[in-house]
């Protein structure tokens, strides 16, 4: 099992407005730690062709966007987005959130992030939303408050000292 407690990754970003912070990158998972300030806008809506985007929020509110409006959700709640469900994401609130992302399997998320950040154009596993409408509606997106949840027979875990778990692939330590 790789186990990693923040501030033991690589930076992506550091701005009063965000932090992202690499934890892993393994064929099974690429998982990144974030703070989002208050507004601050993430993703647009997008699908994922190839993997499960998840998002575990330590704390705060999440605000994630769906075909058709938004949906908060807080501290202790376990989101699983399959692959075709589009999907984007926002601090919709006035406080900060803290949350785990989790790519299942990593597709590489890790060199796109890196891509971003260094404005370098790097091919991944995301794609706008089509057009016709074909793919997974937003109730096809597992959302769980408390975890655990079941992504592809992989159980991911939000204990109560904030511990996240990935099956037998991944523990992330709580913020020290």
């Amino acid at each position: 099992m790789h186990e990693v407690t923040p501030g033991e990754g690589e930076i992506i970003g550091d701005s009063p407005e965000r932090t992202v912070e690499l934890l892993a990158e393994l064929d099974a998972v690429h998982a990144t730690l974030s703070r989002f300030g208050p507004g601050r806008d993430g993703a647009d809506l997008h699908i994922h062709r190839a993997h499960a985007d998840v998002f575990v929020v330590l704390e705060g509110d999440l605000t994630l966007k769906v075909e058709g409006g938004e949906r908060v959700v807080g501290a202790g709640t376990v989101v699983a987005v399959p692959p075709m469900v589009a999907h984007g994401f926002r601090n919709g609130s006035a406080a900060d959130v803290w949350y785990v992302n989790l790519h299942m399997p990593g597709t590489g998320f890790g060199d796109y992030m890196r891509g971003l950040r260094d404005k370098v154009k790097v091919a991944f596993d995301q794609f706008e939303p089509p057009a016709d409408g074909v793919g997974l509606k937003p109730a096809d997106a597992i959302v769980t408050a408390p975890s655990p949840v079941e992504i592809d027979g992989v159980v991911v875990v939000l204990d109560d000292d904030g511990t996240v778990t990935v099956g037998d692939q991944l523990r992330i330590n709580p913020k020290k």
